[in-house]
């Protein structure tokens, strides 16, 4: 995985904006990975304090992989 900066410099050098979504579930968080990776697309996504404390942080940073595991 990229570094941030590193995402932000190729996205500033071929003219593309980089997505922030924040996200009320893990449902969201799942879909919105898939699209990226089938778009080939670098995201950034957001979890409120409420949904940290219920999906976990852990699991959040885990559900990356999602979209190589499995298909919707």
């Amino acid at each position: 995985m990229k570094k941030l900066i590193e995402v932000v410099q190729d996205a500033g050098r071929n003219c593309v904006a980089i997505g922030h979504l924040n996200i009320a579930d893990l449902v969201l968080l799942k879909g919105i990975f898939e699209a990226a990776r089938e778009l080939n697309v670098p995201v950034i996504v957001g979890a409120s304090e409420g949904e940290r404390e219920f999906a976990g942080t852990r699991q959040c940073r885990r559900g990356r992989n999602w979209g190589h595991r499995q298909r919707l």
